[in-house]
């Protein structure tokens, strides 16, 4: 098969879905020899900032001369970017014969009585196999949701396990308490495998420190309360952690934390063998990059993109932006999935907006329509209008936005890669875009 009907067949694998477990990875896995046991695999779960870790970590071992291979979801300009290889994602080619020869062992799966892999498990088996042809040095992997019953935990032994920030989000599969998905996540952590998290709030961190002893795996916790943030702008920050300075191009204030995070995950591979310096990790974070992430997209009027899409993620949000731009109220333009705490969302975000553009993802049946959202806004006491695609509403938001103002797009990764062509087009005919009456 050719790279469109790769993806075609992944899609149409979504008529398998059942109940969560690794039944059906593990047979397609055997079958295709468990290639996924000779990586060396960093596992990284929690509810924010899992790509942010791993896109310092990427930066890092990179800058070590390491050979990395990188696995995370969603998307949010190329299907391709949720696997890559030393900065490069995995080719059309490349990912429609790795695709093709997954279909064929499901087929031979299938017909002796197994069940058919779920689109993520195939996905996720693909980036094994990727990764194992690449020759990666080693792997950062990314959970799709929770931890125990992922399909990136089939992995028996990884070099360290990450657990980032905990809270409440997916909790009609995950649990309604704290507790309950902590004690998903903490299913990757592995017997007598080191495992580095951030201080996580009391009820989460009692069910880590006691998986931790369960497994006798060595914890360590990076403690955000021992960083001090030396300066936070729009062109990034500067923070200093157990007496070194070090910057990040990002201009989010909660990427503190998970850059410590980061930190502490470096310095145990480092202790594990790995040629990781001190040069590699100030390189490594310094020259990061993660897309739609608190990302300045225009100037003049303020355009900034970022993905918050749960309650956690909104309120370190509005923290940063209040830091960043205290005093401003936003213009705002936002889609959420329906099944996120968006009442919740819109709640912590109401104090700091001025206006919000209400849409949804094109052709995502799990999106909010823009009149549901567009209620619930103003029954927050937001000023809303219900747009009809994510590029309209940015483009009203332009419209009426003077140069000072701040326009600030959130509630999921899923429509970004929407909003950034549409910045384009307004840089290639501004007359069109721009009300120039407001400047």
């Amino acid at each position: 098969m050719d790279y469109r009907e790769s993806r075609n067949y992944i899609e149409q694998a979504e008529k398998y879905a059942g109940p969560m477990n690794l039944d059906a990875l593990r047979e397609l896995m055997n079958r295709l020899g468990n290639v996924q046991e000779d990586l060396k695999i960093v596992h990284v779960a929690g509810t924010n900032g899992k790509g942010s870790v791993i896109a310092f970590l990427y930066s890092i071992l990179q800058k070590a001369h390491l050979k990395t291979g990188r696995y995370t979801s969603p998307s949010v300009y190329s299907y391709r970017e949720k696997m890559e290889a030393d900065g490069h994602p995995v080719s059309r080619e490349q990912f429609a014969s790795i695709v093709t020869r997954i279909a064929g062992t499901t087929e031979e799966m299938v017909k002796d009585g197994f069940n058919h892999p779920t689109p993520f498990e195939i996905e996720t088996a693909a980036a094994w196999l990727f990764f194992a042809e690449e020759k990666c040095d080693i792997v950062l992997m990314e959970t799709g949701m929770g931890g125990i019953d992922d399909a990136t935990n089939l992995i028996s032994k990884p070099l360290l396990s990450v657990i980032t920030s905990i809270g409440l989000d997916h909790t009609a599969w995950l649990g309604a308490s704290l507790g309950e998905i902590a004690r998903k996540k903490a299913g990757i952590i592995k017997a007598g495998c080191p495992v580095v998290t951030v201080q996580q709030p009391p009820e989460a961190m009692q069910v880590l420190l006691k998986a931790c002893r369960e497994k006798d795996s060595p914890l360590t916790v990076a403690d955000q309360h021992r960083s001090e943030t030396i300066s936070l702008d729009t062109d990034g920050q500067v923070f200093r952690y157990r007496g070194c300075e070090y910057r990040l191009p990002l201009m989010g204030a909660y990427q503190k934390d998970n850059a410590i995070l980061s930190l502490e995950a470096a310095w145990i591979l480092k202790s594990l063998g790995l040629p990781v310096t001190d040069s590699a990790v100030q390189q490594g974070l310094s020259q990061a990059a993660w897309p739609g992430r608190c990302q300045v997209l225009l100037q003049k009027p303020w355009v900034i993109v970022d993905g918050a899409h749960n309650p956690p993620g909104a309120m370190r949000l509005r923290e940063t932006m209040e830091k960043v731009f205290p005093r401003k109220r936003f213009i705002v333009v936002m889609a959420v999935f329906s099944d996120k705490d968006h009442e919740k969302i819109l709640e912590i975000m109401a104090p700091c907006v001025k206006k919000m553009y209400a849409t949804e993802t094109p052709g995502n049946k799990r999106s909010l329509p823009a009149e549901a959202l567009c209620r619930e806004a103003e029954q927050s006491g937001i000023q809303a209008q219900a747009a009809g695609s994510p590029g309209e509403a940015l483009l009203a938001a332009i419209r009426e936005a003077k140069e000072e103002d701040v326009i600030l797009c959130f509630g999921t990764l899923s429509f970004l890669g929407i909003l950034e062509d549409t910045i384009v087009k307004c840089r290639q005919n501004t007359q069109n875009c721009l009300n120039t009456e407001n400047r």
